[in-house]
């Protein structure tokens, strides 16, 4: 049997845990409209602005996109102003407008009259109740880069991995596109290609008195490390204009002004990790035997080409490792779908 020594997590949308260790059971599909969960249950604030209440299942199934492209209804979501939940895939969808920036890139996504020349997407949904929506879908906040005043050095930003995608009505064809955010920028060195990027979930810093940072400087998702970023991305990134790596590529773009989505979801590949004990990690996170199967089953419904990247620590009995292959299967995943990674002794450097 699979075991585990460490606290376990949910990472389906069934238990979701607070950066603070707020329990969060997530009602699964009520008849009933969802309960509005006050800023101060998530980030600690003392006397926070109201969040809105969700609107009823009627105004939810036309706001909705349909990010599936079925045609048939949308899932039930519950939605704060501009974001639509989508608890049963995990995504978080924000409406946004395109942008054209003229040069080098801090940001892909930021708030009204903060730092629109630096960004792809304008966001006008409030920074905070995005932080919100992530947590409702399940994703565990880190936190942003930061300077340790003790140590003199700069600690990586940390968090869940959280991929992020736009949807958008292209203006030739007049249909709808889907594409992750990478397409959209192109390198400053000419002779550069655009990577696949990594984001986490970082979770903005808060003032003293508790003010979201993000909702005062409107770093919704970050290209160069900032400390009121609700979406960062991974590793260590310059605010130095010389060393932005990244712009806005004209090429792949819409036309400034175009009404588009912004999709935080989670990444293709689910990272598993079997420890010797018989322990499973998740993104860096232990999950219980019996919360796997539900774990897994959640990342098959997240997206169409989900996968499973799976490394076995050495010492792992064979039985052990055809024991998770076998969820694995149970929940969809057929070989094809389950990538064997070579192990690491390192702990990685996105987790706190």
């Amino acid at each position: 049997m699979l075991r585990i020594a460490a606290m376990a997590i949910v990472l389906g949308p069934a238990l979701l845990v607070g950066p603070l260790g707020v329990d969060r059971t997530a009602r699964a599909e009520q008849d009933e409209p969802a309960a509005t969960v006050a800023p101060s249950r998530f980030i600690g604030t003392a006397d926070p602005a109201p969040v809105a209440q969700p609107p009823t299942t009627t105004q939810q199934d036309a706001q909705a996109p349909d990010p599936d492209g079925s045609g048939g209804p949308p899932p039930r979501a519950d939605v704060l102003p501009g974001i639509t939940i989508d608890k049963a895939r995990r995504r978080v969808m924000v409406a946004c407008r395109s942008l054209r920036p003229g040069g080098p890139l801090e940001l892909i996504a930021c708030t009204p009259n903060t730092r629109e020349h630096e960004a792809v997407l304008l966001v006008r949904a409030r920074p905070q109740n995005i932080h919100l929506a992530l947590l409702l879908c399940g994703f565990e906040k880190g936190r942003p880069a930061r300077w340790d005043e003790r140590t003199e050095q700069g600690i990586l930003p940390t968090g869940d991995p959280v991929d992020v995608q736009v949807q958008w009505l292209d203006p030739k064809t007049r249909k709808e596109r889907t594409a992750p955010i990478e397409e959209w920028l192109a390198t400053v060195d000419p002779a550069g290609k655009v990577p696949k990027l990594k984001f986490l979930f970082t979770g903005s810093e808060q003032f003293e008195d508790g003010r979201y940072w993000a909702d005062l400087e409107g770093s919704v998702v970050s290209l160069s490390n900032f400390p009121d970023s609700v979406v960062d991305l991974s590793g260590e990134h310059s605010r130095d204009n010389a060393m932005l790596e990244f712009k806005g590529n004209a090429d792949t773009m819409p036309p400034p002004e175009t009404g588009c989505t912004m999709v935080l979801l989670p990444p293709a590949s689910m990272v598993l990790r079997i420890e010797a004990g018989g322990g499973v990690n998740a993104w860096g996170r232990a999950v219980a035997p019996r919360q796997l199967p539900d774990a897994l089953k959640a990342h098959r419904l997240s997206r169409d080409d989900a996968r499973i990247s799976l490394t076995v620590a050495p010492g792992v009995a064979a039985a052990e490792v055809d024991t998770l292959i076998e969820l694995c299967r149970q929940a969809g995943f057929d070989k094809d779908r389950i990538d064997r990674v070579a192990p690491s002794t390192t702990q990685p450097a996105d987790r706190p």
